[in-house]
């Protein structure tokens, strides 16, 4: 018996041949030595469509290299356009890819031409869908054995470990050592390890935690064991002919699947046309009935074939209906957690809403009480400003004293010329009436001469007389009134000074006060300072803790994503393996994952939506907690207000206490000045010579009171105007103790926005964990599926195999069915016609049936080919969104750096600006101690001027005594002028 059958259809473009050995499929390796072909060379595609190479180099519809051939009769695919990438250039159903384990350079086993045509034979095959040859003659099946250069390498059984293997696949051949065989835990059938020669594989001899033999990462593959075949060459080969390199790889439906396509197709109709073309060969017509049952033999092998087709086919939709049933579960139980998620934010949320509430109403109180104290502090500006009005009055009043006092100093010094014209005249008359009484001691010698003086003299003392008269009346309007201004003036001066030491001791006491509390706002800015330079080291540290924290996890999610990745493309090349068989999915699975689609992106909405709204709620609670925290602020400054209140509130009591001491003081020495001018009275006699002298001194001393009332006046204004600067200082400290409080408040703000963001950062990557674990949970399902898809691909392979060994048995018993025919071809010419009708019959319906077959073959194909592109867009997404994530944690991470540089930087700023104020209020202590020290200097000077006063008071009262002492001399005297008209009037008569 020959071992092969060799067919050629009517086109001549096609080849088919069964063989017991291998099959004709593309996985088959037709030549090892790829290295010899290069751009021009005249191939065959299969041993069969002979043509020119126009292009070799890899491609975008497919990996590895592939060769453009330009045909030389139009069976091709294309013109050298896939895919809107044109590689050559030729005409239409000229061009076509093919691997270059796939070329030939001579044809494989061509069949010889029968011996004798028929013309009734040729009809017969025309008809009934036989083989024809290119030229039209008839020609008979050739049996021959298959030559060397067309077997392909050994698989199966010839491999043993150590041995050199090429593995085949749709990214191409690959050429290692063969490490293992046998069957393995992952996948059932047979399995063969082998070690790569170039790092394209998959792992390292482990898979699932199960080694099988130990190679390099990246050097291990697994392969089923038909796809492996023995390797022919000692040393492995590169690929190394002229090829374009500029293109890169990518994915193509249109070549990946062509010759798959071609050669199912083929062999499917090939089978189905080949008993008419056996019953139709040039034969002897004798009929017998051994014919008849190898044909009814033949149909029942045919209807059992179609019956495990059709139980295939239901068992495929069983699969999708369980798939289908899966979903659903998926999509309640997802919407049974979004409900509980519901049902529990529903409460919280509403608990949001009350606490919000509340906080509105707080706020709003807090605002209230806020406006409060703006009207207490405008009251407090107002009291101020009235009291700086009533120190301005004071001022004006202090200058009319001074006026009034330079005027009555004028008039007293009026007032003591004429007291010294007044006692040159006293003498003036003291000499005449001693002249008056040498004139009685010489009027006894001569009368004449002393009547006439004494005409004279007494005309001159009548004018005296009146002249003193009238003096003594002007002396004494005047002494009541300058007594009387004197006493008011004194009586108002002492009040003023009073006053004027109330005040300076009010001044003096609100200077210290202030002082102190400048002092004690230092220490507490200084103690303050610290704390914040703590805490801001302290959060500072914490934030880079937290940000090596994130970049940690960065890297180990960019790990987690290169695995991912990695993961991806392993799943990629799996997706690529199992293109040819995932077309099988149903419509109801992608209604299914369409539908939970719908359902996690409205999910995913609404709870986008709960995020927004938590987020506002969240950002609501921040800020009213910022408003507490400032509102607290407030009335603890409100609180130190009150308290300040009271203590300036005790100091006035206490001052009055002390003013009303000093006034009892005061009389008790206007009682002891009195005391001490009465017995002064009694002395004032014994002091009569030296009125003049004492006279002088207290011209002295008015002058110098008068000087140092200038001098006084003069300071206080200075003492003033350093008090008003004082006031200003205290005023610049209190706004820059205002400044440094606001800073604070700042600081505290943004320590907690750098809290909230910490604390957003820290949901954030919980999200993006659970997030990872969905993903997580996503791939494990998409694994298993795929692993699903690899098992349904190894079963649907082992029924190929089954089918292509039933088609090989099938083939033998058609050639024994075909030499019995030729020998009893005269049996069967008489019931030709009958059995051309029955087959003819039975033709149309398995046509029929195997092109519905065919339609849902394709249909399921498609339905799978669209769920693998969607879980390879799925896949996509998921990279996309995860690279998404880790760009905008990337930016987040970049955004808290820079934030933390410049809020680092406004801290050493304001660092800087708390130790420049902390200079210039040590500056401005250091000075108002210095002013405070002139104070209390130009203080002991007035009070050491108000005692020179004091004891010019005391003088003036000496003085007041000396002019009665002298107006009762002066009364002595007119006694004596009396008594010595008296004497003179005697005389006469």
């Amino acid at each position: 018996m020959p071992s092969s059958v060799s067919f050629y259809s009517t086109s001549g473009s096609n080849r088919y041949s069964w063989s017991s050995q291998s099959n004709n499929d593309s996985s088959q390796i037709l030549t090892e030595d790829t290295d010899s072909f290069i751009i021009g060379d005249r191939v065959y595609v299969g041993g069969t469509k002979s043509g020119r190479i126009a292009y070799i180099g890899e491609t975008k519809f497919a990996p590895g290299d592939w060769a453009g051939i330009v045909l030389d009769d139009p069976v091709g695919k294309n013109d050298g356009t896939v895919g809107q990438c044109r590689y050559f250039q030729c005409d239409a159903k000229h061009g076509i890819f093919s691997r270059l384990t796939r070329l030939t350079r001579t044809p494989l086993d061509m069949p010889p031409p029968p011996a004798t045509p028929t013309p009734s034979s040729y009809r017969g095959m025309e008809a009934g869908g036989g083989f024809v040859s290119p030229t039209g003659s008839a020609r008979s099946l050739s049996f021959s054995t298959p030559g060397p250069g067309s077997t392909p390498a050994g698989k199966g059984s010839d491999i043993r470990l150590g041995d050199r293997v090429i593995v085949m696949s749709a990214q191409g051949s690959k050429t290692g050592v063969l490490r293992f065989k046998g069957t393995t835990q992952f996948a059932q059938g047979e399995w063969c390890g082998v070690e790569l020669d170039e790092p394209v594989g998959k792992n390292d001899g482990t898979v699932e935690g199960v080694r099988y033999f130990q190679c390099e990462p990246r050097f291990g593959l697994f392969s089923p064991a038909h796809k492996v075949s023995k390797s022919p060459m000692s040393g492995t080969k590169r690929l190394s002919c002229a090829v374009h390199h500029g293109l890169r790889r990518s994915g193509s439906r249109e070549s990946i699947t062509s010759n798959f396509s071609n050669i199912t197709a083929t062999s499917v109709k090939s089978n189905l046309r080949r008993p008419s073309s056996i019953i139709k060969s040039p034969t002897s017509a004798t009929p017998s009935t051994t014919s008849k049952n190898s044909m009814q033999d033949v149909l029942k092998e045919k209807q059992q074939h179609i019956e495990r087709l059709l139980k295939e086919r239901d068992f495929d939709r069983a699969e999708f209906t369980k798939l289908a049933e899966a979903s659903e579960a998926k999509y309640v139980a997802l919407r049974a957690e979004f409900d509980k998620f519901k049902v529990e934010i529903d409460p919280k949320y509403d608990e949001y809403k009350a606490i919000i509430g509340k906080l509105e109403e707080e706020k709003f109180e807090l605002c209230r009480a806020v406006e409060d104290e703006k009207k207490k502090t405008e009251d407090f500006q107002f009291q101020f400003e009235e009291e700086s009005l009533n120190s301005i009055e004071f001022q004006n009043i202090h200058k009319q004293n001074v006026d009034k006092i330079k005027e009555l100093e004028a008039v007293l010094m009026e007032k003591n010329r004429r007291i010294e014209s007044l006692e040159s005249d006293s003498k003036k008359l003291f000499d005449l009436e001693e002249e008056v009484d040498s004139l009685k001691l010489s009027h006894y010698s001569s009368d004449e001469k002393s009547k006439s003086s004494l005409d004279g003299m007494k005309i001159q003392n009548e004018l005296s007389q009146l002249e003193i008269a009238q003096l003594k009346q002007e002396i004494e309007e005047n002494k009541a009134d300058f007594i009387k201004q004197i006493e008011t003036d004194s009586k108002k001066f002492e009040a003023t000074v009073a006053e004027l030491k109330a005040k300076i001791d009010d001044l003096t006491e609100e200077n210290a006060t202030k002082s102190n509390s400048v002092t004690e706002y230092m220490k507490e800015l200084e103690s303050v300072q610290a704390q914040l330079t703590k805490e801001v080291e302290a959060t500072a540290k914490d934030y880079i803790v937290q940000i090596n924290e994130i970049e940690v996890d960065k890297d180990k999610l960019e790990k987690k994503l290169d695995s991912l990745v990695k993961s991806e493309t392993a799943l990629k090349n799996t997706v690529d393996t199992l293109k040819q068989e995932n077309e099988k999915l149903s419509k109801q699975a992608n209604d299914s994952e369409s539908g939970l689609k719908k359902t996690m992106e409205e999910l995913k909405q609404e709870n986008e939506k709960l995020q927004t709204e938590l987020k506002a709620a969240k950002i609501d609670l921040e800020t009213m907690t910022e408003l507490k925290a400032f509102l607290k602020s407030v009335e603890e400054e409100k609180v130190a207000q009150v308290a300040s209140i009271e203590t300036l509130s005790k100091e006035k009591e206490e001052l009055l206490n002390e003013i009303s001491k000093t006034k009892e003081a005061s009389e008790k020495l206007a009682q002891e000045s009195r005391e001490a001018n009465e017995s002064v009275k009694g002395e004032n006699e014994k002091r009569i010579a030296g009125l003049n002298e004492d006279k002088f001194r207290l011209e002295k001393a008015v002058e110098e009171l008068t000087n140092q009332m200038t001098v006084l006046s003069t300071e206080f204004d200075q003492t003033k105007v350093s008090l008003s600067e004082k006031q200003i200082t205290i005023e610049t400290v209190a706004k820059e103790k205002d400044e440094f409080a606001r800073m604070i408040d700042e600081m505290k703000s943004v320590l907690g926005e750098m809290e909230t963001s910490k604390r957003n950062t820290e949901k954030w990557l919980e999200e993006m964990k659970q997030q990872k674990e969905n993903l997580e949970k996503e791939k494990e399902e998409k694994e298993k599926m795929v692993e699903k898809l690899t098992l349904e691909q190894s079963q649907s392979e082992a029924l190929l195999k089954q089918k292509e060994e039933e088609l090989a048995t099938l083939v033998a018993e058609k050639q024994e069915s075909a030499t019995e025919l030729s020998k009893r071809a005269e049996d069967l010419n008489a019931k030709y016609t009958a059995l051309a009708d029955e087959f003819g019959t039975f033709k149309t319906q398995v046509s029929a049936e195997k092109d519905e077959l065919s339609a849902e073959i394709e249909k399921e194909r498609e339905e799978k080919r669209k769920i693998v592109e969607e879980l390879k867009n799925e896949l996509k997404n998921l990279a996309s969104e995860m690279k998404k994530e880790e760009e905008t944690k990337d930016n987040v991470i970049k955004f808290l750096k820079n934030d933390l540089e410049l809020k680092v930087k406004s801290l050493q700023d304001a660092t800087e600006a708390l130790n420049e104020a902390k200079e210039r209020m040590e500056k401005m202590e250091e000075e108002a101690k210095k002013k405070l020290e002139e104070v209390k200097q130009e203080q002991e000077q007035t009070v050491d001027s108000l005692r020179n006063v004091v004891e010019g008071k005391k003088e003036k009262e000496k003085l007041e005594e000396m002019k009665q002492e002298q107006e009762q001399t002066e009364d002595s005297l007119r006694n004596v002028v009396d008594l010595s008209g008296l004497l003179s009037e005697n005389y006469n008569r």
